[in-house]
């Protein structure tokens, strides 16, 4: 690895601080400064070099970068003020390199940030908002606050509500929401199997677009919920006329509804929207706001997870089937009779 820092002002009476280690390096900044470090990778994976600036460090707090087995790099700081920070660089393979351009990556309070080069070049951003040492997308309190991110309208606690903030997967300043590629590996997320490049295949990931909240995809990443968007996935064809809701190249009719994105389709879930209360109690099936009362022929599935919405099209019914003329009342009763 190769370390270094620029853009330093020095002045009488400060001291600038630069510590190597076996794994990484620390920079304690003397006065307010605005550095630019420096990293470059040499592993048996393809090689990234990092220029990290866009960020202003306090007199005295730290900025380091620790190198991983693997060779991923772990950047943090101790700096309450220091809110966020921009990576640029390039990522070097035998196929040639890739700019690397990531910009506002949350640096605040205890957050690390961890930049890993794949074995086929694409850079896996991963950012632990708590520095517990699990990262956001596998953790279901983000911030450790005791409030399980599911509740929170907060999740990094960056005093910004989780409502205004923008999912940008690839962080490459392009909000998912206007972005072709989410997790910028080349292939577009029409054509992508897993958009957010997390291991898991979109069909099985119930965050597949950013969003924690389970039952709560939006394929077209426009900021509405699946179960509230007359178009799920932006192509200009109402999901009402649309045989494929979601675009994902499986016709609706193949898709099985799993209201809560949990492996389990609704018409064998006993509790569609996981939320602990069981359908045959629920007045509220799908949890989409919507009294299950109120939506024409019991219809309470999102729109996303094949066949349309009542709130989008109306006419499937709550377990996915198409519409017996029975309404959800009736359903429930027969539930309850041991059906």
């Amino acid at each position: 690895e190769v370390y270094g820092v620029s853009n330093i002002a020095l002045s009488q009476g400060t001291v600038q601080s630069f510590s190597l280690g076996q794994s990484g390096f620390s920079y304690q900044s003397g006065g307010t400064q605005k550095p630019t470090l420096v990293v470059a990778t040499d592993t048996s994976r393809p090689n990234a070099y990092y220029e990290v600036s866009g960020f202003t460090i306090r007199d005295g707090y730290s900025f380091s970068a620790e190198r991983s087995e693997s060779g991923a790099i772990t950047f943090s700081d101790n700096d309450p003020e220091l809110k966020s920070f921009d990576v640029q660089g390039e990522i070097v393979s035998e196929s040639g390199s890739e700019e690397l351009d990531l910009v506002d990556l949350d640096s605040e309070g205890k957050s690390e940030v961890e930049l890993e080069v794949e074995d086929d070049g694409d850079i896996d951003v991963d950012i632990d908002s708590d520095g517990d040492g699990t990262d956001d997308d596998a953790d279901t309190d983000d911030d450790n606050d005791g409030t399980p991110d599911a509740n929170d309208s907060d999740d990094d606690n960056d005093g910004t509500p989780d409502s205004a903030e923008a999912n940008d997967e690839d962080f490459d300043g392009t909000p998912d929401a206007q972005d072709t590629d989410d997790d910028n590996d080349g292939t577009p997320d029409s054509q992508d199997s897993d958009d957010d490049n997390d291991g898991t295949p979109d069909a099985q990931d119930p965050d597949s677009d950013g969003n924690e909240a389970a039952g709560a995809d939006d394929s077209d990443h426009d900021g509405t919920a699946d179960s509230q968007d007359t178009d799920d996935d932006n192509d200009g064809t109402p999901d009402a006329q649309d045989t494929d809701d979601d675009n994902d190249g499986t016709p609706d009719a193949d898709e099985g509804d799993d209201s809560d994105h949990d492996g389990t389709p609704d018409d064998q879930d006993a509790d569609d929207d996981n939320d602990g209360s069981p359908d045959s109690q629920d007045t509220d099936d799908d949890n989409d706001g919507t009294p299950d009362s109120a939506e024409e022929q019991g219809d309470e599935e999102p729109a996303d997870d094949g066949g349309a919405d009542a709130g989008d099209a109306g006419g499937d019914d709550s377990e996915g089937a198409e519409s017996s003329g029975e309404d959800h009342a009736e359903a429930a009763s027969e539930d309850d009779a041991g059906e």
